[in-house]
Parts: structure tokens; sequence; C-alpha cells
């Protein structure tokens, strides 16, 4: 009987043991693993567009390090087109800052023309343009065949 004792006593005692390691072990984890708990609030960062419409041509890559880009004082002269003619000329338009959807608009009266902007052939209107980038932009102005002659001025919105 002796020997059954001392063989429980043995069990009770690893038992015990290991218990007391697993303790011990989760409270040295406990001290060493942090869990910190974090909030942010995600907000659509704001576009921060600039044009360059000085001196670029259809073949310019356009990049930070040429032109003089602005939101500002930005004017584009067509010069004389007759009637059923268009024209392109082109421009550099920066991203500087928030992924952004293009929202292009004119007051071009229609009795004289339409007014586009597209970009690698497509209208811009409704593409995407990355923050940090730059785009080589086609602004084409097509003069109605029946416009009346005279000076048409009219503006390009790019927002």
């Amino acid at each position: 009987m002796k020997l059954q004792q001392r063989f429980t006593k043995r069990i009770a005692t690893l038992t015990i043991a290991a218990i007391a390691i697993t303790v011990m072990a989760g409270a040295v984890y406990a001290a060493v693993s942090l869990t910190v708990q974090n909030t942010v609030t995600i907000t659509v960062g704001a576009p921060n567009l600039f044009m360059d419409v000085t001196g670029i041509t259809s073949t310019t890559i356009c990049r930070t390090n040429q032109g003089a880009y602005t939101d500002t004082g930005l004017s584009i002269s067509w010069g004389n087109m007759a009637q059923g003619t268009s024209a392109n000329t082109f421009a550099c338009l920066s991203n500087t800052g928030a992924q952004h959807i293009l929202a292009i608009s004119n007051n071009l009266p229609a009795s004289s023309g339409t007014a586009t902007l597209t970009i690698g052939g497509t209208n811009a209107n409704g593409q995407t343009v990355n923050g940090g980038t730059f785009t080589l932009v086609d602004l084409t102005l097509a003069i109605d065949q029946n416009a009346a002659p005279g000076t048409v001025p009219f503006t390009i919105t790019v927002a």
C-alpha cells in the first residue's frame, strides 16, 4: 500500500507542477504580448488638380519637372477657325491629391460647336485620375458648320 500511496502522491505532484508551469507560461506570455485596440475614421481625400497648357504637344510626356502647372489663369487661344472645322490642343493634367473621377463641362453654345476633352482617345468625363499622376489630355474644339461668325468666349471646367 505504501507503494501505491507514493505513486499517487507522485502523480499529484506532477499534475500540480504541470498546472503551475502552464500558469506561469501564461503569465510570461501576457507580460511580453500586448493587444492595442485602434480606431480610424476614413475620409475621402480631396483631389488637387493643376494643368499646364503651354507648349504641350501630342507627344509630350507629362511629368512633374516640366512646365508650369497651375490652377488659375489658364487660357487657350484657338485663333481663327472656319465653320465646320475642328482643332486640337494638348495639356498636361496633374493630380497631386487623392484619386479622383473627372467631371468635364463647358459653356460653349451648342450652336457654335462642341468642346471635348479626352485622355488616351476616350472622353475624360468620368475617367479616374490617380493621385500623384500626370496625364496628357487632348482638348478638341469643333465649330458647327452653321455657327454664326464672331468671337465666342467659353470656359472648360475640369473638376
